[in-house]
Formats: C-alpha cells, structure tokens, sequence
C-alpha cells in the first residue's frame, strides 16, 4: 500500500517537472517544428511507461523508519500516517479514478465518432484512402489510415484540394494520429496536472506546423497555403483530431509566412539524441524513486545484559609478582583461588618509591592473595558441615561463578586505592583501607549468593597483615 502510494505521488510529480524541463529546452533546440513534437512525444512516452517501470525496477533512495511494534496493531498500516491522513486516501483513489474514467469515456466517444464517419463515408476520387463525410477534413487510423473530406470537397478548386490531401497525407506519413493517441492516453492517467493538458495541447499545434511545413516543401507557396487556411477556417468542425483546420491557426499562419523558417524534416542524429534522452530520463526517474523502509523495535524486548569485566588472576604462588608483571588469567581448577597482582611503577606523581615502600606493597598484595587462597577450603568445608546432598552441590557448583565474579570484581577495584594510596605516602593505612572495601564488598557477593542457594553457608574474611615497624633509616637521607 505505501509503495502504490510513492510510486503515484513520484509519477504525478514527474508530470509536473518534465513539462517545464521540456519548455526550458525548446530554446536549446533547432527552430524545427517535427523535432519539438518528437520532444513532446517523448515526455508523453515517457510518463506513460514510469508507473510500470517504477514498480519494477528497484529503488536507490531508501528512507528507513523506525516503527514501534504493537502486539495488535495491523502490520500493512505504516505507523509514519496519521489516522485522518489514512483516512482521506480511499477519497483520493475514488476521486483519481472517477477522473480517468471520465477521461477515457471522452476519448471512447471520439474514436466512436471516427468510426461514425468512416462507416457512413463515401468513395472519393477513385483513392481508396479519401472518402467523403459530414465533418473533416481529417486524417486518422493506425491499422488502416484514412483521410475524411467533407461532402462540399467535391466543388473545391484543384489547389485548394491539393494543399488539403498534401496536408492530410503529411499527417499519415508522420504517424501524427499515433503520436496524439498516446498524449490522450497520457492526460487521462494524469488528469489532476494542468501543465500535462498544456503540453498535450502544445504538441498538436507543433504536429500541424510540421505538416505545413512538408507540404511547403514540395513547393507550394506561403502566400497561396496561408490563404487555403483562412478559407478552411470559417468551417464548423466539431471533433478535436488531428485536422488540417485546428483551433491553432494563428500560429499555423506565421508560421508559414515566416521569411526563413526551419522547413525541414527531424535529422537522425536529432532524433537519436532526443530517444536516448528519453530512455535515460526515464531510467532515472525509476532509480531516484524514494521507498520507506520500516524498521519495527519490539519495546517488551530487554536490553541486552553487559558484558562482565574479566577477573584478574595469576597462576603463580602468592608471591610478590616483578614490578611489571600483568594480569593473567588460567584455568579454573577444582577450587578457584584468585591472587591480586600489582604492577609497581618506579614512580607515582613525580616521586621516587623507596625499596621498603616496595616490600610493603609486596607484602600486603601477598597477604590479600594468601587470604584469597583459603577461600576454597571454607566453602568445602561448609558444603560438608551442612551435609548436603548432590542435588545442593550442584546448586552450589552453579552459584561459584557469581561468586567468582563478584570477588574477582571487588579485588580488581582494590588496585585504585593502591595506587592512591602509594601517592599520598600513606602505603600501610590506605592498603588496609582498601582491604577492609574488599571485604565488604565480597561479604556483599557471598550474602547474594547465598540468598539464590539458602543451602550454601560461606565466611570469607580477608585479614590484612599487621603493619611493620617504622624503619629508622626511612627518613635519612
């Protein structure tokens, strides 16, 4: 339904712009009469065969929308139009299709007269292709053209006879009744833009010059032709085809008494350059054709969980690591021990460290990993004390990565205050500081753990080390 909709508001745009891009042409062109009514021809081509290559070939422009889903809500109704906007689009379509009906109805009333006056037609000069009726002249028929006179031709001069079946025949050898099918065909489709009926309008009058011009060409006079078309004026013709007398007489007659018109035919080199032009503004009338993606977000959907930071672990014994040791991590073995591992710059905020302050670091990183190491040991020999059965310990087993988690967490942010703490000069407070947030943050992990497994009891205490003696020489120099 909004493709249909796009598509109609591009076609009808495009029958907005391509009249005005021809208008602006024409002064580009030559002064030649049949190579503006090829131009007018193939903008009438051309907005005649858009919708269907429109919704054929693939559009470049892709408007993407985000469209919130509803549980209920019908998935063929865009969320972008407002409910009065859906509203008034059947109004539209209806009003739209009672147009081109009336529109087709008229253009089947014209062929159903033609077709009037070729069957109560009468023979004419002994030419299969010329007869006698009550209206004309006029020339039409695609399959089986014919040239209509009207009844009073037969008491014409011989000139003036000529000029009309030169004039006549002029239209057959152009394929004008063709050519003026196709424009009707076309405003019909696109009756609501007044620009296209003033093209439509401009092309007939551009294909009666260029049969004026080709029976000038075979070397009638100016004079003589412009006075044939005043005599035929003063007639009643009542159908708009393509006649020798049409309403754009006006034009005709200066047209023929121009000094130094263009009386010459469409070169082929025109013409080539005029179809390409068409083919390829057709072409890229469909590619830049825009289309609306709808990119439904489903809001009962939960936002994607973060990702959890990766603990930091060694696999060496809790001894003091080398200053530029890094976090590794190993393989979880039966019971996870998680060692806190430093790295020790030589400096912190311009001041060098002392080799004691180093041991000191050393030796408090050391007794936070050798309380880490007996963690195991308490949580088996709580899962023994409370004698559970397989069915608790696998509970237990699922609830250890929380806790994994959690207490790998908390001793990563034990690294900060270290650091801190090695700036401020206060090394031995500011460790046990940090130990003593460590501690309660991982009392906080196991009370979750335990409120998901009530069965499990776990005490996990990380004790820092009592601080050394000052030493005496710290302060000499």
């Amino acid at each position: 339904m909004t493709d249909m909709l796009l598509i109609a508001g591009w076609c009808f745009a495009a029958s907005l712009l391509l009249p005005l891009f021809a208008w602006a042409l024409m002064p580009l062109l030559p002064r030649c009469a049949a190579t503006r009514h090829l131009v007018w021809l193939a903008v009438f081509t051309v907005l005649l065969v858009l919708p269907l290559l429109a919704s054929v070939v693939p559009p470049q422009v892709v408007l993407r929308q985000t469209v919130e889903a509803a549980p209920f809500a019908p998935a063929a109704v865009p969320a972008s139009l407002g409910s009065s906007r859906m509203d008034a689009i059947p109004f539209l379509t209806l009003a739209w299709l009672l147009g081109v009906g009336f529109q087709l109805a008229r253009l089947a009333l014209g062929l159903f007269g033609l077709y009037r006056l070729r069957r109560n037609s009468l023979p004419f000069g002994g030419a299969s292709d010329v007869r006698l009726a009550d209206d004309g002249p006029l020339a039409f028929g695609v399959f089986h053209p014919l040239i209509l006179l009207p009844h009073d031709a037969a008491h014409w001069p011989q000139a003036r006879l000529d000029a009309v079946l030169a004039h006549e025949h002029a239209h057959l050898d152009r394929h004008d009744c063709l050519g003026q099918l196709l424009a009707q065909l076309t405003c019909a489709f696109y009756w609501p833009s007044p620009l296209l009926w003033l093209a439509a309008r401009s092309m007939r009058r551009e294909a009666e010059i260029a049969a004026d011009n080709a029976v000038l060409a075979r070397g009638m006079r100016p004079s003589d032709y412009a006075a044939e078309l005043l005599q035929l004026a003063g007639q009643n013709l009542r159908l708009p085809a393509v006649a020798m007398a049409a309403p754009s007489l006006e034009a005709r007659v200066k047209s023929v008494l121009s000094p130094v018109p263009a009386r010459n035919g469409v070169r082929a080199m025109d013409a080539f350059k005029i179809i390409w032009l068409g083919s390829a503004a057709a072409v890229a009338l469909a590619f830049a054709r825009p289309a609306i993606a709808e990119v439904q977000i489903d809001p009962s959907a939960p936002a994607a969980p973060a990702t959890p930071a990766a603990p930091v672990q060694a696999a060496s014994a809790p001894e003091a690591p080398p200053p530029d040791a890094r976090p590794v991590a190993t393989h979880k073995p039966k019971h996870q021990h998680h060692h806190i591992v430093v790295a020790i710059d030589d400096q912190v905020d311009g001041e060098k460290l002392s080799d004691a302050d180093k041991a000191k670091i050393d030796a408090a990183v050391a007794n936070a990993n050798a309380s880490m190491a007996a963690i195991g040991p308490e949580i088996e020999r709580a899962i023994h004390q409370a004698h559970v059965d397989q069915a608790a310990a696998q509970s237990v087993q699922q609830a250890m990565p929380q806790v994994h988690a959690a207490i790998a967490q908390a001793m990563a942010q034990i690294q900060p205050a270290i650091h801190q703490a090695l700036a401020n000069a206060k090394i031995d407070v500011q460790v046990s500081v940090a130990l003593n947030r460590a501690q309660v943050r991982i009392d906080a992990a196991v009370a979750r753990a335990v409120r998901v497994h009530p069965h499990v009891s776990v005490h996990v205490r990380v004790a820092p080390e009592p601080p050394d003696p000052p030493d005496p020489d710290e302060n000499n120099p």
